[in-house]
């Protein structure tokens, strides 16, 4: 059960290191706007009912209460939160907090935290050996750890593994023996004299949509973008329509006013190359094309009408835009790509590795990437790929076949030493910087969650700064209301949006009833009373692929982005049908 957990409190949520003494809600006093769950917290746990409770608490006017009837062997639920790697790095934690349990049976409840570096998880502990069960008044109960010099993010939290119900309330978190004290949130509405610098200062655009005609409000990007080789495309959800179809329309503008000759997008490597012989020749089907990138996030109208756009751009005999990917979280096109090589390794080794791969994807609780191989596998499958390796250099002579038969192997070791979150950052930004060396005078516009394009510490943005320089450019996403695609309660389908709230970045943005604009991070001052807020580390929205209770998240903007782009209302992503 360790092991279980540990991996997917891995990969709960895109977290973002924090850089300074932060708001944490460690003892749950500060319900979301308008409901009753917690700010700052994440919370997951199929089944489980997690919500503030004013009637059993040990400290103040809430507890946080987690509960379930009756729970499989390998359910749990589970809260989240970042701590400011910065401030523990290399010190010694002790994180204690007071739990209570009733009826706790198949498991335990405990305190939960863990380091990550570069190269994976570096400590965890979840008191899977000393958590409480049964009932259980209120008891004080601690984590102690030192964390690694080379940690690059902290998440902590509380869990309940199996049945029943628990309680948890004034957790408190010690650095080298001195006390963590967190600043109170702000919770105010903006000053109008925040507001007025606020209008003063944003670049109000026409619209969303990537219609052909006028860019002239798009214009001042041409001088913000200047000296930018890869710009960074985020978006604040992986579902919604108003923020493909502005990055749709920043495509086209890249492409036709800043010579960006790359597209190259959060999806599986080889899949996606394919749809580059689409947009290039008209070869293979866009939808089927689609589909096999796998992921439903981009299996919408919004990304045919681009991928659409783009062959007909490229038909009319424009200089080209071409269609790339730079993802590794599956292995079968790799595998597909070194058998249609014009010299192709022999099938028996192809075989091979293909059946050991299977059954890593069935056997794998995750049926994504290398969460545990023993010493001996790692062993035949690293001499597998050797062998592959050799075979392609023994064979194949022509420079791009072969560079792009060797990137398939690699995507291969990619894929098996996939161990944490943050090692998927670390390839997809080996793999975007492999398609620019292949590429030197091309210039790329990069489509990916904000949570990955962050220049902060430990996600692909981050790398591409230290590759790239200030010919790195991001431009987060975001929007104050409406709905997006995701999955949830009721499957894959849409979801109204929380609404931003006082207090958070969007409800800022919103309040100055502009529908659309761009905001230049880099041309904010820090001595202006009317614009530090920008550094004040407010929640965030920052959601993924899944439908969440609790969708903002505190975030330092000014270290992630350089330019955030906001649009007042969403609605969700047009799914293109199923097959």
């Amino acid at each position: 059960m360790r092991t279980n957990l540990l991996l997917l409190l891995a990969g709960l949520w895109l977290s973002t290191p924090l850089p300074a003494q932060v708001f944490l809600n460690l003892d749950f006093e500060y319900p979301v706007y308008g409901q009753t769950i917690p700010q700052k917290w994440y919370l997951a746990g199929e089944g489980y009912e997690q919500a503030l409770d004013s009637t059993i608490r040990h400290f103040g006017q809430f507890s946080l209460r987690m509960g379930r009837e009756e729970a499989g062997p390998d359910a749990f639920g589970v809260c989240g939160g970042n701590f400011p790697v910065d401030l523990a790095r290399g010190k010694s934690i002790a994180y204690r907090g007071w739990i209570r349990t009733e009826k706790v049976a198949g498991g335990f409840a405990g305190l939960w935290w863990r380091v990550d570096g570069k190269e994976g998880i570096l400590g965890f502990d979840n008191m899977g050996d000393r958590g409480l069960s049964g009932d259980s008044g209120w008891t004080e109960v601690a984590i102690e750890m030192a964390v690694d010099s080379a940690a690059t993010n902290i998440n902590f939290g509380a869990l309940l593994v199996g049945s029943g119900t628990a309680w948890f309330d004034r957790l408190e978190i010690w650095v080298d023996g001195e006390p963590y004290l967190e600043p109170l949130p702000r919770v105010s509405a903006p000053t109008a004299e925040e507001l007025e610098w606020l209008r003063t200062n944003v670049i109000p655009l026409r619209t969303v949509d990537p219609d052909g005609s006028s860019d002239a409000d798009l214009a001042p990007l041409k001088k913000l973008l200047a000296d930018a080789r890869v710009v960074g495309l985020g978006e604040v959800t992986h579902g919604s329509s108003e923020i493909f179809r502005m990055k749709h329309r920043l495509v086209r503008f890249l492409r036709e006013q800043l010579d960006f000759d790359l597209f190259s997008i959060e999806a599986n490597m080889p899949e996606a190359y394919r749809l580059d012989d689409y947009v290039l020749n008209g070869e293979g089907d866009p939808v089927d094309l689609i589909r096999g990138m796998y992921f439903w996030t981009w299996r919408t109208e919004e990304v045919l009408a681009m991928v659409e756009w783009m062959r007909a751009h490229n038909g009319e005999g424009k200089d080209a835009i071409r269609f790339t990917g730079f993802d590794m979280q599956y292995y079968a096109g790799s595998l597909e790509e070194l058998s249609h090589l014009s010299s192709p390794p022999p099938t028996a080794a192809l075989d091979t590795l293909r059946s050991r791969l299977d059954w890593l994807n069935e056997n794998s609780r995750w049926r994504r990437g290398n969460f545990g191989l023993t010493d001996e596998q790692a062993g035949q499958f690293a001499q597998l790929l050797s062998e592959q390796r050799a075979w392609i250099e023994g064979h194949i002579s022509e420079p791009s076949e072969r560079a792009w038969a060797l990137q398939n192997v690699r995507l291969l070791e990619q894929y098996l030493d996939h161990t944490s979150f943050n090692k998927r950052d670390v390839y997809m930004a080996e793999n975007l910087t492999w398609i620019a060396e292949r590429h030197p005078g091309s210039k790329i516009a990069l489509w990916a969650h904000n949570g990955h394009i962050q220049e902060s510490d430990g996600r692909m943005g981050q790398y591409l700064a230290e590759t790239f320089g200030d010919a790195y450019l991001t431009i987060g996403f975001a929007f104050h209301e409406g709905a997006y695609t995701a999955i949830g309660k009721e499957g894959l389908s849409a979801y109204e949006a929380q609404a931003s709230y006082p207090g958070t970045y969007e409800y800022f943005f919103q309040a100055i009833d502009e529908p659309i604009f761009l905001l230049d991070l880099r041309a904010v001052s820090r001595e202006d009373p009317a614009s530090k807020w920008i550094f004040e580390n407010l929640p965030f929205r920052q959601t993924g692929a899944m439908n969440i209770p609790n969708e903002f998240i505190e975030a330092a903007l000014y270290d992630d982005f350089d330019l955030i782009l906001f649009v007042r209302e969403s609605s969700a992503s047009s799914l293109l049908p199923d097959e």
